[in-house]
């Protein structure tokens, strides 16, 4: 009887259905993100999350990050490859997401983003209006320092700069964020 438990117990996690479970992806409204982001190798999911204004869904969002980022002992401003997609949920204009923007930015205190004045004045200039399904996703690179912006996959700005990247992915993910409950989500801290 153990032999034949054995067998069945060697069979199940031997087959090719047990061994794709790390290729599932993870869905969140019906918004799917893969394990691993397709097209960075290296770069794989920490968290998902909703993030949720009052009674309305504005978004999904997903983090991914290199991968020696460790959640328990890595700030999310480290110099490591990092990755974060926004698939939006409702039509947002230009003007909220500038007004958003510099609102969350003036209230983080962690970071000087006056010094950057400049470079978010970019930002804001390449900013569209979004509709339903549309998807903002910026990128850090720790081999060129670079920080990109895009929106369906389109490269709107890229601007070299780790302070930069840090202000810009803080909005999402630092202690002043969007939403903290987001926040530990997208951190893989939920």
């Amino acid at each position: 009887m153990k032999k034949i438990i054995f067998l069945i117990f060697v069979f199940l996690f031997s087959s090719p259905a047990f061994a794709q479970v790390r290729d599932i992806d993870f869905c969140q409204k019906n918004i799917c993100f893969k394990p691993e982001l397709p097209g960075h190798a290296g770069l794989n999911l920490v968290g998902t999350s909703t993030l949720t204004y009052l009674i309305f869904d504005v978004y999904v969002a997903a983090f991914y990050a290199n991968s020696d980022y460790n959640v328990t002992e890595s700030p999310f401003d480290e110099d490591v490859s990092k990755y974060l997609v926004l698939e939006y949920l409702r039509d947002i204009s230009k003007e909220d997401f500038i007004k958003k923007t510099k609102e969350l930015l003036a209230n983080d205190k962690s970071y000087s983003y006056r010094a950057r004045d400049s470079d978010f004045e970019k930002v804001y200039n390449s900013f569209e209006d979004v509709k339903i399904g549309d998807r903002y996703s910026l990128s850090y690179d720790d081999l060129t320092g670079k920080t990109c912006l895009f929106l369906n996959k389109i490269e709107k700005l890229c601007i070299k700069s780790l302070d930069f990247s840090k202000a810009f992915f803080g909005i999402w993910l630092s202690e002043s964020s969007v939403n903290e409950r987001f926040t530990k989500e997208l951190l893989g801290k939920y």
